[in-house]
C-alpha cells in the first residue's frame, strides 16, 4: 500500500520494495504480515540505533505504533472479514506498512552528499512593536502547512502572551532573515528551532526590563499571563504591553546599556546533524472488482508518532492530506 506521507522518491523505491519484501517473506513463511514487521522492528530497549546506512535514530515506537493500528482497525476482525468475502467470490485485501521517515536534514548531512549549495538551517526575526505586538518573520514558506500558526504558537508560548498578539510573515526574501526555503520536511523542526530561540532572547530582554521597573533581580521575575511578574508575586506584576511602549516611547526608563529595540534573530540547524525520525503504521482494507479492475478504500487507518505535537488539528489535517495524496499517486498516477 502507499505510504501517504512519505515523499515519492522514497514511496516509489526503497519503501514499497521493503513493504513487498515482507509480504512476500510471510507468504512464503507462511506468517501473517503484521507478525513478519513485528519480528524485524527495532525494540524498544534498542534505542539509539544505527541503521546498515549509518543512520541513527535516537528515538522511535515502532512496536508500539504497529500494535495500535492493529488493534485500531480491528486487524484480526478485517482477516474474518476478508476471508468470508473470499468464500463469497469477492475480493478483499489488507494492505500493511510501517515505515521510518528521516526529517530536519541539517548542514553535517548536505555537506555528506557534496552539494555545492548547504540547505541545512532556518532563521526567524522576532521583534516587538511599541503596542505589544509581536512580528514573527521566517526564512521557509507556508504552503498550506500552517505555519503562519504553528511558528506564532511558538513564539506565544514562549513570551507568555495571547496567540492573537503574535503576527507571523514569510515570502518576502527583502523584509524576511535569509534560509533554504521549505521542502521535504523541516519547518516545524528548523524554522520552529530558530523561533523559539529567538522568542526566548526576546524574552529576556523584557524581563531584564520589567525587573529594572519592579527594582528586583532579573532572576527573581518570570513572563506570566502577558506580563513580567516577581515570582510568588502576581499582584506585583507590570504588563508586556507597557514595557514595549516604554522601550520605544520612554528610554529612559530602560536599564542601563539597553537599547531601545525588542528585536532578536536566531538561526537554527539541528546539532549534532543526524535528523530526527518519525515513524507510522498503515493499514488499509481494499476491495477489487475483478471485472473491471476498479477499486474501493473500505478502510484506512493511520497512526502516526511524529514526537511533540505542536496543533493536533493542523497534524491531523498533514496525515489525511498525505494519505489522500499517496492513495492519488498510486491509483491515478
Amino acid at each position: 500500500m502507499p505510504a501517504g506521507t512519505l515523499p515519492w522518491r522514497l514511496t516509489t523505491g526503497g519503501l514499497l520494495t521493503i513493504e513487498r519484501v515482507m509480504d512476500e517473506v510471510g507468504r512464503v513463511l507462511g506468517l501473517d504480515p503484521a507478525e513478519v514487521r513485528r519480528r524485524n522492528l527495532v525494540r524498544a530497549d534498542g534505542f539509539p540505533y544505527t541503521s546498515v546506512t549509518g543512520l541513527l535514530y535516537d528515538s522511535g515506537s515502532f512496536g508500539d505504533s504497529i500494535e495500535q493500528v492493529c488493534e485500531d482497525a480491528d486487524y484480526e476482525g478485517m482477516r474474518r472479514q476478508q476471508s468470508r468475502a473470499r468464500g463469497e467470490g469477492r475480493l478483499l485485501g489488507i494492505g500493511l506498512s510501517c515505515f521510518t521517515e528521516q526529517t530536519a536534514h541539517t548542514t553535517t548531512k548536505f555537506i555528506k552528499r557534496g552539494v555545492p549549495i548547504i540547505f541545512g538551517y532556518e532563521a526567524a526575526t522576532v521583534s516587538m512593536d511599541p503596542s505589544g505586538t509581536v512580528l514573527v518573520q521566517i526564512s521557509t514558506h507556508s504552503h498550506g502547512q500552517g505555519q503562519e500558526t504553528t511558528m506564532a504558537q511558538i513564539a506565544a508560548d514562549r513570551l507568555s502572551l495571547p496567540l492573537g498578539d503574535v503576527r507571523v510573515t514569510f515570502g518576502d526574501t527583502s523584509s524576511t532573515p535569509y534560509g533554504m526555503g521549505t521542502f521535504a520536511s523541516r519547518a516545524a523542526v528548523l524554522t520552529g528551532g530558530a523561533c523559539h530561540p529567538a522568542a526566548a532572547r526576546l524574552g529576556d530582554m523584557l524581563l531584564r526590563f520589567g525587573a529594572h521597573v519592579l527594582e528586583a533581580d532579573a532572576a527573581d521575575v518570570e513572563l506570566v499571563g502577558g506580563s513580567v511578574a516577581p515570582k510568588g508575586a502576581p499582584e506585583r506584576a507590570v504588563e508586556i504591553r507597557d514595557l514595549a511602549r516604554w522601550a520605544y516611547h520612554r528610554p529612559e526608563k530602560l536599564p542601563q546599556g539597553m537599547e531601545p529595540v525588542l528585536q532578536a534573530v536566531s538561526s537554527y540547524d539541528a546539532d549534532p546533524g543526524t535528523g530526527t525520525f518519525t515513524n507510522p503504521a498503515q493499514i488499509a482494507l481494499i476491495e477489487l472488482d475483478a471485472n473491471t479492475g476498479g477499486i474501493e478504500i473500505l478502510r484506512y487507518v493511520v497512526v502516526e508518532d511524529c514526537g511533540r505535537i505542536i496543533n493536533p488539528l493542523i497534524v491531523d489535517g498533514q496525515v489525511q492530506g498525505g494519505v489522500v495524496q499517496g492513495i492519488g499517486g498510486a491509483i491515478l498516477e
